[in-house]
């Protein structure tokens, strides 16, 4: 059986030139993938690197701020070149920080990833009693 495996690194450091290609060499190795993580205010752990055919993006969000949709119409313009240069699956988890906020957030992105993607958007279902993983 096979898994589909990205790691979220955090640390800056990672992200110094040197570093980041012996990470990416490394990962690419094994098949795993690096999380593209964008968040508002981190934008030093920001990349759009994709080493494996599965693009993994966490998008944050800075609770319903316009600012979350001008960055998710850049999302789409992104996915729409990517999409054109070849096939991927694309991963795209969305964070908030009220948890209440993100069946909201779901919305809004499978509408605008609707409008301008052909390919079938399968979601996630959202227990709002699960607000934390432990």
């Amino acid at each position: 059986q096979s898994f589909d495996i990205a790691v979220e690194l955090r640390n800056e450091v990672i992200y110094k030139e040197e570093t980041f290609h012996r990470v990416i060499d490394l990962l690419s190795k094994h098949n795993v993938g690096l999380v593209i993580t964008d968040v508002a205010g981190r934008r030093d752990v920001f990349h759009s690197f994709i080493n494996i055919p599965k693009v993994f993006v966490r998008w944050v969000g800075n609770a319903d701020d316009q600012s979350d949709t001008d960055r998710l119409n850049t999302w789409t313009e992104q996915i729409a070149i990517w999409k054109n240069s070849g096939h991927f699956d694309l991963y795209f988890m969305i964070h908030q920080s009220d948890m209440n906020i993100v069946p909201d957030a779901q919305k809004q992105v499978r509408e605008l990833f609707k409008e301008h993607f052909e390919y079938p958007l399968e979601s996630s279902n959202f227990a709002p009693g699960q607000l934390d993983l432990f």
